[in-house]
């Protein structure tokens, strides 16, 4: 998605400019003029040198000989300027896609089936077909219980105001299902309701279940808000459809779980439904993966869906009272004592675990659903989300593990543990979301966590802010998947963010000519147009340690520039010229710095 937010589909067809408005006309003939008058200057050479050296594709619109000499008119000139091959920004370098998944950027979207705010806001999966064809490679699910099932209903009545119950109002609504069940009608967003009664024909019958009975599927909602809810069956479709459209890098499906055991197992059947063909599947291992599986690199993943989930070790062998108590702890001492290459899964097993949003969730959620499904578990083979204590933790040693903390937790660790927050994120994965106080699903400053190494900075895509706009410079015209600096690194020694990378003085100077096709906002009368610039760098106290001047939350940057109000006239803006100077910007790291 490029500024617009036109899909790349979309944008690939329109960006050519239809005509342009007589102000703009008459900049564009006297820069024109001016090239031309330059004997020195070869036009024609100069354009088609910057196409191939800096636009990296080759130039259709520039011809090859005027009247019988190299040479470009003005409306060769105005031909190129208006299609897309004159693009603003420069194609990215390739990047080596063979170092471990830890060594990349990679964008990553937060509840990503909502469409609006986060306490009332629509959900829907046109969340997810959304994002994936803008680039997105790591996608949210908050997957919570289905409705109340068949054999509930029957065992409910009326409340005291002699009002159907819940459940007797689903039993209705299941009876109008019941009675089309010849049809094979479909929710409006293309997929099964949340409640259905399979179809008498087998043939017909969703695998790999051949029951003939009603039953739940679980929801994706966010719980205790007024958000609506969509089937977890119609987003795996949904995923599956759209994942590997726009890049055939993996993508990570994060998974955020309130769900029971029951609801779990079905949990696991819809996604092998879906995805069977594009899960990573380790068929040398008969039960889990050992506790030292290093990460593979997205070249070797390409095509596939890592699921990102709860992590669940075996727990250790039960002791067996038998001959001798004695000899038996004994024993488990010494295979304890063994070597540095014993097994974690002894030390794991005592610890707790959460999903993915651990902050999130409740003491009550947490007793009354239990532990996690061990088939579930198994599905997070490279991506093991892991609960946060300390970088210290038993945890913190599986290649595979996945933190995920909030802007709030990473912001107080940059304070209080810096060293090790960098050092873990060069060779282990994290995932940033933005607090839960953000109800107007604004969004946080990815500049700053993806400084301290964050892989998955995830952001909300239904806004479009300072945050979003900074995502869309770090990954536009990429797989999705970007090369970290080579200081951020698991081979690199760099030990903290302030010797991680190359750094330098930046001046900059954009001269503002004019402007066409200017929109008169909401109910004004007319519009009065201005340029701004932003300069998002890293600042002082990043490097050093103390808070962050407004917590990581995203907002204008402190280095910015304005033109004045311009002048409206032959449709369009007039700026004049107007140049806005950036000079002796220090400290800047061009892989990690923006202008907006």
């Amino acid at each position: 998605m490029q500024a617009d937010r036109v899909l790349p589909t979309a944008s690939a067809e329109g960006k050519d400019v239809q005509q342009f408005t007589p102000l703009v006309l008459d900049y564009l003939k006297k820069i024109y003029n001016a090239l031309e008058d330059a004997d020195q200057v070869d036009l024609r050479k100069d354009l088609v040198q910057f196409q191939e050296k800096q636009q990296k594709v080759a130039t259709t619109h520039i011809p090859s000989t005027q009247n019988g000499h190299a040479a470009v008119d003005f409306g060769s000139f105005l031909a190129y300027l208006a299609s897309k091959e004159c693009d603003a920004l420069s194609p990215p370098p390739q990047d080596d896609l063979s170092l471990p998944l830890s060594n990349y950027f990679i964008s990553s979207s937060h509840n990503t089936y909502l469409t609006g705010n986060q306490l009332y806001g629509q959900s829907s999966i046109d969340g997810y077909k959304t994002v994936l064809l803008r680039g997105c490679r790591c996608v949210e699910i908050d997957v919570w219980d289905g409705v109340a099932g068949e054999k509930e209903i029957e065992k409910d009545g009326r409340d005291q105001d002699g009002k159907l119950g819940v459940r007797n109002r689903l039993k209705e609504e299941l009876t109008k299902v019941t009675s089309k069940a010849d049809s094979p009608s479909k929710s409006s967003q293309g997929g099964h309701s949340l409640l259905y009664k399979t179809p008498p024909d087998e043939a017909e019958m969703p695998t790999p279940w051949r029951s003939q009975s009603i039953r739940t599927e679980p929801r994706v909602l966010h719980g205790h808000t007024a958000t609506k809810e969509v089937p977890f069956r119609d987003v795996c479709k949904a995923i599956r459809e759209y994942a590997f459209l726009y890049s055939d890098l993996p993508i990570i499906v994060s998974l955020e779980l309130h769900t029971c055991r029951e609801q779990q197992e079905i949990m696991v059947e819809i996604m092998k439904e879906y995805w069977d063909d594009v899960l990573v599947h380790l068929p040398q291992y008969h039960d889990d993966p050992p506790d030292n599986l290093p990460l593979p690199s997205p070249r070797e993943l390409r095509s596939k869906i890592l699921v990102k989930v709860k992590y669940s070790p075996k727990p250790p062998p039960s002791k067996i009272e038998s001959i001798s108590d004695t000899l038996l702890k004994d024993t488990h001492e010494l295979h304890l004592n063994s070597g540095a290459g014993t097994s974690l899964t002894e030390t794991l097993s005592s610890s707790s675990y959460s999903s993915e949003d651990d902050e999130k969730n409740t003491a009550t959620e947490k007793k009354s659903h239990g532990k996690i499904l061990a088939a579930l578990s198994r599905l997070g083979i490279y991506t093991r989300s892991c609960h946060f204590k300390s970088f210290a933790q038993p945890e913190a040693r599986l290649p595979t593990h996945v933190f995920a903390l909030s802007e709030s937790k990473l912001m107080s660790l940059h304070e209080s543990d810096p060293s090790a927050l960098f050092a873990h994120n060069k060779s282990f994965l994290m995932r940033a979301y933005p607090k839960g106080i953000r109800l107007s699903s604004s969004n946080l400053d990815p500049g700053v966590f993806w400084r301290q190494g964050v892989q998955m900075v995830a952001l909300n895509w239904q806004s479009w802010d300072e945050g979003t706009m900074l995502n869309e410079a770090m990954f536009a015209g990429t797989p999705g998947w970007v090369l970290k600096p080579r200081g951020y690194r698991s081979s690199d020694p760099a030990t903290h963010q302030r010797e991680a990378a190359e750094r330098g003085t930046l001046d900059l100077s954009i001269e503002v000519l004019a402007a066409q096709d200017v929109p008169v906002p909401g109910s004004k009368k007319e519009a009065r147009p201005f340029v701004k610039c932003e300069l998002h760098v890293e600042k002082e106290e990043e490097r050093q340690d103390e808070p962050i001047p407004g917590g990581g939350k995203s907002k204008d940057a402190e280095i910015k520039q304005k033109t004045k109000v311009a002048k409206v006239r032959n449709g369009g803006a007039d700026f004049g010229g107007e140049v806005m100077k950036f000079e002796e910007v220090n400290h800047v790291v061009p892989e990690l710095s923006f202008v907006r």
